[in-house]
């Protein structure tokens, strides 16, 4: 809407209208999706075509699944294919508190383990985070 302001998180070349660019152009932006913000915030963004471009709606939300804000930023680097030491280098924490954080995403979703745990974010609506 021309009369707002986009605020922080969608101003041109902020990051999460960078990752709904690339959405967009690559014909995969869902209509309902989760994104941290890169300090530690979580937002329920809601996304909807608008005449020429897209109408993007974004809010700071807990994440769903009652999970911690830390790990829904976890699961959402584990839906890239990312491996526990490659997380924790990501967020500067150690492969082991990596695993404390899935252990408890499993049980939080009701999974086996990370197949399960990125199948279930999948329909909760996560994108995996570059």
């Amino acid at each position: 809407m021309p009369e707002r302001d986009a605020g922080e998180w969608l101003r041109p070349h902020a990051p999460l209208s960078r990752l709904v660019a690339r959405m967009v152009g690559d014909s995969r932006l869902p209509r309902l999706f989760w994104w941290p913000d890169p300090v530690g915030e979580f937002h329920r963004v809601t996304t909807a075509a608008g005449g020429s471009g897209v109408v993007v709606i974004e809010t700071v939300a807990e994440p769903p699944g009652g999970l911690s804000a830390r790990e829904a930023q976890v699961l959402a680097m584990v839906m890239t294919g990312r491996t526990n030491q490659q997380i924790g280098r990501a967020l500067f924490i150690a492969p082991a508190t990596v695993a404390k954080h899935l252990s408890r995403i499993f049980t939080k979703l009701g999974v086996p383990g990370r197949a399960g745990a990125v199948n279930k974010a999948a329909a909760l609506g996560f994108v995996p985070l570059d």
